[in-house]
């Protein structure tokens, strides 16, 4: 039977007209897991458009920087995909081209955090077959009427939306990423191969990768600090810091002094090629380093500080989060910044993991309770890697929008126009 009237078939057994706009999927997806791969139905490349209105963050963008590297990846020479987005700077800082991207503009005077109903471009937004909202950030819900209103070529035929990692279930979110049920998993990176060193880390580190906006900051931060101190005892460690955390670990020293093991009497910093002592007194051998002049980096240099660091290490956000537990999930001990609107997140992986200081934003930093805990994150990574469990519904998304037969771009055609599912059964059936 062609795949056009296993279509027809399905809509006799239809009731609602909303539930016309899954059938495409549906059916698709039952292909491919019939063996059907897009090389097998397409006739000609699917135009994709990535949608990112990037949001105080740089997540946002690396979201949609690695999903253009899947599909690239995935269908080579079938797709052509670019980006459209608010934050086209932030995409060309990590390696995109500019060929590759299409500006969005907005009246207001911050562009970030803005609705796609609200911006507008200079490019034709109208040529692509399939638009990607990569990702729909937890700010917003999905709205196809907001995409409309941008573009007018898109529809619930067309148009999907990804979420950022474990935000509620959403029914009109096709693909809800991150980790537990009914998610299909993380963005995952492979392992680069021996990348080159940042030059001026020398001697043993870890990483501190936090956002400033936690009113759990320093107990965040001084809690991890006791932790690498007692875990790693070395004449020198470094730790590669955010610049901003300057102000506070000066503020704070006393109480940081309170947490950091013994072994080290002397702890400074180094900004701006200066290195400057902070607090030093007789009592161990040590010296504690915080590196101020590493940040900001590039995406494969990021990669680069996570290959090199030690084991144990201090990150926030999905993607950073995402990329050290790629490169060191073999061997690393990763804990992570509980944000209040992550909290679904964290706690999601404290079962997981499973790992009991992520149900806490109190311990999910790390703690000196946590100095034998060694998680199983090859485990972990394997059953949650958005490239394996989420590519066969890719696969049936790319196909529902690049089938070319005549009938069944009526059929999409007929649907879209009708607005009801008696005006559609009369006409198709």
């Amino acid at each position: 039977m062609s795949i056009y009237n296993k279509l027809i078939k399905k809509i006799n057994n239809i009731h609602s007209y909303n539930k016309l706009y899954n059938l495409p999927i549906d059916l698709f997806y039952k292909e491919v897991k019939n063996g059907i791969t897009p090389q097998k139905i397409l006739s000609s490349k699917v135009k994709i458009l990535l949608l990112t209105s990037t949001c105080n963050g740089f997540g946002d963008v690396v979201f949609s920087y690695k999903l253009k590297g899947y599909l690239e990846e995935w269908y080579g020479d079938m797709v052509k995909v670019k980006i459209a987005t608010n934050n086209t700077n932030a995409f060309k800082s990590i390696g995109e081209k500019e060929s590759n991207l299409i500006s969005l503009k907005t009246r207001a005077k911050d562009p970030q955090c803005r609705r796609f109903n609200t911006m507008t471009s200079t490019s034709s937004l109208e040529d692509f077959d399939l638009y990607l909202v990569a990702p729909i950030t937890a700010d917003f819900e999905p709205d196809f009427k907001e995409i409309h209103t941008l573009i007018k070529n898109s529809n619930r035929f067309n148009t999907f939306f990804l979420s950022e990692y474990n935000m509620p279930i959403n029914k009109d979110i096709l693909f809800n990423v991150g980790v537990g049920k009914g998610r299909c998993g993380l963005f995952l990176i492979d392992t680069p191969n021996s990348p080159s060193k940042i030059s001026k880390l020398n001697y043993p580190y870890s990483v501190i990768y936090i956002a400033e906006n936690d009113d759990y900051l320093e107990n965040c931060y001084e809690g991890f600090l006791s932790l690498l101190t007692s875990k790693y005892q070395l004449n020198r460690l470094d730790v590669v810091c955010p610049s901003w955390m300057l102000k506070i670990i000066q503020h704070d020293i006393d109480y940081v002094v309170d947490k950091i093991d013994n072994h080290y009497s002397k702890i400074s910093y180094i900004k701006d090629g200066k290195k400057e002592l902070l607090l030093e007194d007789d009592e161990g051998e040590g010296e504690l380093v915080f590196r101020f002049d590493i940040f900001p980096l590039k995406l494969d240099q990021m990669n680069s500080l996570y290959y090199y660091s030690l084991p144990m290490m201090l990150l926030t956000g999905d993607q950073s989060f995402t990329d050290g537990l790629s490169i060191r999930k073999k061997d690393s001990t990763i804990f992570y910044q509980g944000l209040p609107w992550k909290q679904n997140f964290y706690t999601s992986m404290a079962k997981i993991i499973p790992n009991k200081f992520f149900k806490s934003y109190k311990t999910s930093c790390g703690n000196s309770k946590a100095l034998k805990y060694k998680p199983n994150l090859t485990n972990f990574a394997k059953k949650n890697d958005f490239r394996i469990k989420a590519k066969s519904l890719m696969d049936a998304v790319i196909m529902s929008v690049g089938y070319r037969n005549p009938d069944y771009i009526n059929f999409k055609r007929v649907v879209v126009k009708s607005k009801n599912l008696s005006s559609v059964k009369k006409e198709l059936l």
